[in-house]
């Protein structure tokens, strides 16, 4: 998870998640206590009504006038809502006419003792005792039972209807966070956007005013960009410095022989002179630009290509360049030249009949892969050969330093430089990079 914007979007989706779902339980709670409060004061006031409406005859029955009751459900049969009379032995002496079924008995409360349960129904029990006329008390017990609560419906209802709204609120809380994500953002984009500019050469540094958060990274990248233009002139002033100091003792000492008389000194001073410039190009390398302006591979192979067809003349090779035309590298144009121009000259030295160039793109890595048909480079001398002053054929002519220079290039890029067999038995040389950015 490697975007900030990821992590700070999810990381508010889980704490806007944890908020919305503990807010709903605490609301949940809030509202089944309030229903149930509500419940139990709507069942005690049907009781005290029933009480008012009931009448105790000296035989100990009772009679109860529902007329009088303002609770239609009562007279409705199968309603939900049914009243029960117990006598002091438990057993039901009366029922109002909703209930169809005879109540099965129960244990009596105390007088005054109200025994209030919830469940799938709401039942309140109320204990109770009466005085008749010649004295005796008789105890009874008053049960109400509700299965088909208005409060308990209308409660469900609301539930369903406030998981809802949080649900609502969360998203529109969630929209409001990515705005202000994007919005809070936009001083990165910015910089993004400048070190674009930089990489493609059109400004040297990045000039946009940021938050104060984030001001040391941009001094940090300017103080990078600044301090590596200021390296690569340095490099650039003692190239130039180192290559007017030898050029006179080279061309003194290449005056004072005979070209005729001394034709090996003029090659070696030919030589030394390639060499030089070769060596001060290298160093020149570790001063390159990191943002560099990606640049078109195809158009640099067809170059060399050209080139090796007028120095291979006699060989009649056919170059095949599979290198597609929007392929590109961030990598300076005269370092890709002696990076191809190297394998390019040692594939066509050696190959029979062909040489090959393509290009291969695998998620974030760019390989570039030169291949011939030729007797290929055995597995022992692999290593050796990268070595500076090592061939693995004397055969040939060189002084033993072309791969060891590319190699040396593909380190200061941050690449790899791989030997591997040819699908036609020559040698295959792979150059893999980070794909541009």
């Amino acid at each position: 998870m490697n975007s900030l914007r990821l992590r700070f979007l999810l990381g508010a989706a889980l704490l806007l998640l944890l908020f919305v779902v503990l807010t709903g339980l605490a609301l949940q709670q809030a509202l089944d206590h309030y229903s149930e409060q509500a419940e139990y004061n709507r069942l005690q006031g049907l009781v005290f009504s029933l009480l008012a409406a009931t009448e105790v005859n000296t035989d100990g029955s009772v009679s109860v006038n529902t007329t009088d009751i303002p609770e239609p459900r009562l007279q409705q049969p199968d309603s939900g809502l049914g009243a029960v009379i117990y006598s002091s032995d438990g057993q039901p002496i009366w029922q109002s006419p909703s209930l169809l079924e005879r109540p099965a008995p129960i244990e009596l409360p105390a007088p005054g003792e109200w025994q209030f349960t919830k469940g799938e129904q709401y039942t309140l029990n109320f204990g109770f005792e009466w005085e008749l006329p010649d004295g005796a008390l008789h105890r009874f017990a008053l049960q109400v039972t509700d299965t088909a609560s208005p409060i308990a419906s209308q409660r469900r209802a609301f539930a369903r209807q406030l998981w809802w709204w949080l649900l609502g609120i969360a998203l529109l809380l969630l929209v409001l966070m990515l705005a202000l994500l994007h919005w809070g953002l936009k001083p990165l984009r910015g910089v993004t956007r400048e070190l674009e500019q930089v990489r493609a050469g059109k400004q040297d540094s990045l000039q946009r005013q940021v938050p104060r958060e984030i001001q040391p990274l941009a001094d940090g990248i300017n103080t990078l960009l600044e301090h590596e233009r200021r390296q690569q002139q340095r490099y650039r002033n003692a190239v130039d410095d180192m290559a007017h100091s030898l050029k006179t003792p080279l061309a003194v000492i290449q005056s004072q022989s005979n070209p005729g008389e001394n034709k090996i000194i003029h090659e070696q001073v030919a030589r030394m002179e390639q060499i030089i410039g070769h060596q001060l190009q290298r160093a020149a390398t570790a001063g390159r630009q990191a943002l560099r302006k990606p640049v078109a591979i195809r158009p640099v192979i067809q170059r060399l290509l050209r080139t090796m067809e007028k120095v291979y003349t006699e060989k009649n090779l056919v170059y095949e360049n599979d290198v597609p035309e929007q392929a590109q590298l961030a990598i300076d144009e005269a370092d890709l030249m002696e990076l191809l121009g190297n394998l390019l000259d040692n594939a066509a030295k050696f190959a029979t009949s062909k040489v090959l160039v393509r290009h291969e793109n695998s998620g974030n890595m760019v390989s570039l892969v030169i291949e011939d048909d030729g007797a290929g480079i055995p597995e022992k001398d692999r290593e050796t050969i990268l070595k500076r002053g090592m061939r693995a054929d004397s055969r040939h002519d060189g002084q033993g330093i072309g791969l060891a220079v590319v190699r040396e290039i593909m380190t200061a890029y941050g690449g790899q430089l791989l030997i591997e067999d040819g699908a036609a038995g020559g040698a295959r040389i792979r150059l893999v990079f980070s794909a541009p950015g």
